[in-house]
Parts: C-alpha cells; sequence; structure tokens
C-alpha cells in the first residue's frame, strides 16, 4: 500500500472505490510509507569515534522495509548502516550530515515524516567488559571500565558501551549502591546531552552492584543533580528501580531535566515495598519511548511499586511507544506522590500494557494532583489487567483519554473512572475508545463523589458488560469490536468491524496517528480505538 491524495474511500469488504483526491488516505497498490517514531539520539557529531564518521544513531518505526534504503539527515545522506529492519534502522552520521531532518526513504522511493536532529561537536567514546588492557576509550582500544568516562565526561559527550555485563559501581561509590551515581558535573547542557548508549547490534547489560538499590540514579553523594541526559539500548537490571531521578518526593522538581530514556530493556527484583517506579521521574521535560519494562513485581503483587513513576510536579512529560509485560505491581504507569503538585502536559500514548494474569497489575493512574494539572491519554492497548481496581484511573486534573483499546479489563468499578475522593473534582474526555469488558466490569464510572456532569463521554465502542451501565452512553456503539486476533495481542479491525468509521472528531488535534503510525482518519471520520482500519492489498 502506498499513501496517496484521496479525500475519500467506501469500503466495501476488502475493495476500495476511490473519488477524490487529498491528503492522507493508502490506497490498494504498492506499500505503506515509511515512518518515524523517535530517535535515541536527538544531537551528536558528525566527526570522531569510529572510523571518525561520527556518532551512531537509532530510528525506530514502520514500514522501513527489509533492504536498507536511504537516510538523510539536514539534507546529507548517513555514511553507513550497521542494523536495518522494518521497524528500527542504526546509522553512522558521517561528515555530510548537516543539522536538519532526519527522513528514511525506503527502496521504492517512499519517504518518512520528519523528525528534528542537530549535528554539533562533541566526543565519542567506548567501553568494553572484556577488554583486559587500559585502553583509551577510542573504538579500537576501548576502555576497559566506564568509570574512565564518569571522570571524564563533558557536555556533549557520548559512550558506547561493547557487548557484556556492567555490573560495579563506576564512580561516585557513597551515594547508595549503584551502577552510576551521576551528578551536575556527569550531566550535559542544552543541546549538548551526555549520552550512556549501547553500541547498535550488541547487547550492553547493567546489572545492579550487589542486586540493591540500581542501576543509574540522576543524582550524586554530594545532592547535585545531572541534568540533559540520554541513556539508550541498555539492558538494565536493577533491584529497587532501574533508573532514579535524583530528586526526593517532597521536594518540587527536585531531580534531573531533559532526560532521554529511550529504547532499552528493564527489569528489577523488587523483593519488597520499594515504592518506586523502574523509571522515576523527578522533574520537568523527560521522553521515555520504546522502552520494554518486563518481568518486575512481587506474588502477591504490592500495589506501592510502579513500572513508571512521575513525581513532584514532573511536567512536559512523554510516555509512548513503551511495552509494559509480566509486571506483578500496582499501577504500571502512575502521576502522583502524597503531596499534590502541579503537572501540565503529561502525554501517555501509544503503550501496550498486559500482564499474565488479570489480578497482576493494574494500568495507568493519575493520582493526587493540583488543579490546573492536565494531559492526553491516547492510541494506548491495555489488556489482561486491572487487579479488580482499573485500566485507567483519575483521581485530579483534566485529561482527554482517547482512541485506546481496552480488553479484558477486571474492574468492577469500572474499566475507566474518575474519583471525587478527597474533595477533587477531575474531568476527563473519554472518546473513541474500545471498551471490551470481561463481563464483570463497567465501562466508564464516576466513584466516590464524582459526578457524571464532570465526564464528557463521545463515540466510544462497548462491548460485554453484562450488568447495568454505570453512566449514559452518548453517541457510543454497543457491539463485538470485530477484532483480528486479541488472543495473540492483536487488536487491528477487521474489515467489518463496527468501529470503523464512527468515532468523533473533537480528537483530530491530539491523535494524529494510529498506533502503527498510520495518519487519521483514513475516510471522512476516525476510526474508534488504537488503530485506524487501513485496506490491506490484495
Amino acid at each position: 500500500m502506498i499513501t496517496c491524495t484521496c479525500k475519500n474511500i467506501f469500503r466495501v469488504g476488502w475493495f476500495a472505490i476511490v473519488l477524490l483526491v487529498s491528503p492522507g488516505i493508502t490506497t490498494l497498490a504498492g506499500s505503506p510509507a515509511p515512518v518515524i517514531f523517535y530517535s535515541d539520539l536527538d544531537s551528536g557529531p558528525g566527526k570522531d569515534g569510529q572510523n571518525d564518521k561520527g556518532a551512531f544513531v537509532t530510528v525506530w518505526g514502520k514500514n522501513f522495509g527489509k533492504t536498507p534504503g536511504m537516510v538523510t539527515i539536514g539534507g546529507g545522506q548517513a555514511d553507513n548502516y550497521p542494523a536495518w529492519s522494518d521497524t528500527k534502522i542504526s546509522f553512522q552520521l558521517g561528515s555530510n550530515a548537516k543539522s536538519g531532518n532526519i527522513v528514511v526513504t525506503t527502496t521504492d522511493n517512499q519517504s518518512s515524516n520528519t523528525i528534528p536532529f542537530t549535528v554539533r561537536t562533541g566526543r565519542i567514546f567506548f567501553t568494553s567488559s572484556s577488554n583486559s588492557s587500559r585502553g583509551s576509550g577510542s573504538y579500537a582500544s576501548p576502555w576497559r571500565s566506564p568509570a574512565s568516562f564518569y571522570n571524564k565526561a563533558k557536555p556533549g559527550d557520548i559512550l558506547y558501551f561493547r557487548e557484556g555485563t556492567y555490573s560495579q559501581q563506576y564512580g561516585d561509590s557513597h551515594w547508595g549502591s549503584y551502577n552510576f551515581a551521576l551528578g551536575n558535573s556527569n550531566g550535559g547542557a542544552p543541546d549538548r546531552p551526555v549520552a550512556l548508549v549501547g553500541y547498535p547490534g550488541e547487547t550492553a547489560i547493567l546489572d545492579a552492584p550487589s542486586h540493591s538499590y540500581g542501576n543509574i540514579n540522576l543524582a550524586d553523594s554530594t545532592e547535585t543533580v545531572a541534568n540533559h541526559v540520554t541513556i539508550a539500548n541498555l539492558t538494565l537490571q536493577g533491584a529497587d528501580f532501574c533508573i532514579g531521578g535524583g530528586g526526593f518526593w517532597q521536594k518540587n522538581k527536585g531531580g534531573g531535566a531533559y532526560i532521554r530514556i529511550v529504547g532499552n530493556r528493564l527489569s528489577a527484583s523488587y523483593e519488597g515495598n520499594t515504592m518506586t517506579g523502574l523509571i522515576t521521574v523527578q522533574n520537568d521535560h523527560w521522553r521515555i519511548l520504546g522502552n520494554e519494562i518486563k518481568n518486575t513485581g512481587t506474588t502477591p503483587p504490592i500495589n506501592n511499586n510502579h513500572g513508571i513513576y512521575v513525581q513532584t510536579g514532573a511536567s512536559d512529560t512523554e510516555i509512548g511507544w513503551n511495552y509494559f509485560h509480566d509486571l506483578r505491581m500496582g499501577h504500571v504507569i502512575q502521576v502522583h506522590t502524597d503531596i499534590p503538585y502541579l503537572y501540565q502536559n503529561i502525554r501517555i500514548h501509544d503503550n501496550v500494557i498486559t500482564a499474565s494474569n488479570v489480578n497482576d497489575s493494574r494500568g495507568i493512574n493519575i493520582g493526587r494532583a493540583l488543579p490546573g494539572t492536565y494531559g492526553t491519554i491516547y492510541n494506548n492497548i491495555l489488556y489482561k489487567l486491572g487487579q479488580n481496581f482499573s485500566a485507567i484511573a483519575i483521581y485530579s486534573g483534566d485529561w482527554k483519554i482517547f482512541n485506546n483499546t481496552l480488553h479484558n479489563i477486571h474492574a468492577v468499578d469500572g474499566m475507566v473512572w474518575i474519583s471525587g475522593q478527597a474533595g477533587n473534582t477531575p474531568t476527563a474526555q473519554v472518546m473513541n475508545n474500545i471498551f471490551y469488558s470481561d463481563g464483570q466490569s463497567p465501562y466508564v464510572s464516576a466513584l466516590h463523589g464524582a459526578k457524571s456532569s464532570q465526564l464528557e463521554i463521545e463515540n466510544n465502542l462497548y462491548f460485554g458488560y453484562t450488568g447495568s451501565d454505570v453512566l449514559e452512553i452518548k453517541g457510543g456503539t454497543k457491539a463485538d469490536p470485530s477484532l483480528q486476533d486479541p488472543a495473540s495481542g492483536d487488536f487491528h479491525l477487521r474489515a467489518k468491524s463496527p468501529a470503523i468509521n464512527r468515532g468523533s472528531d473533537k480528537v483530530a488535534p491530539v491523535v494524529m496517528r494510529d498506533h502503527d503510525g498510520v495518519p487519521r482518519p483514513q475516510d471522512s471520520r476516525f476510526d474508534i480505538g488504537a488503530f485506524e482500519f487501513v485496506i490491506p492489498a490484495r
């Protein structure tokens, strides 16, 4: 399929009749256009490093093709491609790269959307757990320990970890037991982050020393905090947590700011009530993108443990394209501390959250926060969870809950609900979501003194609940959503799904693409759920 210019398509089974010309419709011929979701680095040097060809950058997305095409940076072609798959490309910048947009062009000459990148000066180093000599930090002679980087790091520097396991303390050893306890002297600066990155195509593991505390804390023993840090393409095996924000839950925005956590694989032992997250966010401007968070928790689950824990008023936080599975804990994504703070522009989107058992974990929770808190929760897929609590629970703020797919959620008070507990008056727009109940769980509820007037509910699709609706369903559809293969985790729409062309266009400013990156809407109206229906090629 290719992206063409069509105003409307009549969907009749697997066929399409193209009528008029206008952007953003997918047709039957060819293959779908490539789409970039995110990158690990957003800046780096085009020189220094391996063969003096600059930083390696990885982008994730869809429809790149299995055969390498071309990546350009500011119009200049990347030098080489150590990895290319349909969903992930690693490339080395090279001397032709310039500040501007990254664009992927496939072998059939289709070009992707763009994401910005800055080519700048900076140093590039390498470390290897297997190097027996001291090493110089170059690609040919990597440091035998990341401690060398800890002692030398300056804003703009990148450290690539070669294959192996790193299980020691590297640097400050007086502030708990971490692989790295970073402080202000180890952090970056605006437009010049410090980056800790796994070398493309290799598995670099950070294993928490003594199996206690965690892997990386953004504060050192002097209680200074590192800002402007990127952590990417690493396997993190933590204990109480993997990445700590460097702040304190009783201090507003006390942790590190401008942090990118991208493309990592995280797990932790969580042997008790840690009251943390594998990733704890404690200041503004975090990007947590494309990580796999898995195999963590206790039996029975402890509700104070989380996957991602956003605290202390951390605003402009994006949590997107992450895969959460086999977790035994409370809310997998939690925005809350016991002290209320103001959280603004929180974006939770395109994540997949599931569990081995419906009682293993909950979904997304917005807890105690100050008036003026707001954010968006969209294009997420949540299934086989709930812990008889919720998939999405809102205690505070104003939230847009758009185009999520919720399947087999165990929550007898409601799959999605708002709460008036402690006198809070949260509001939510709940639109274009698929609610597939386990039979016992209502769809949307207002609890603990909250009123239905605090909810704007439109154009959702409901199926499976055998009791009386808690709230009146407005503009919605009651029907089997006709999903491809939910038992195998495939929640795409079938050709005759009642979710097609039944959505509200009020979501348009937020939900511009679906979970696959397909532009919305594909026809004259939005589809309901995380996926737009795309007519398959014949």
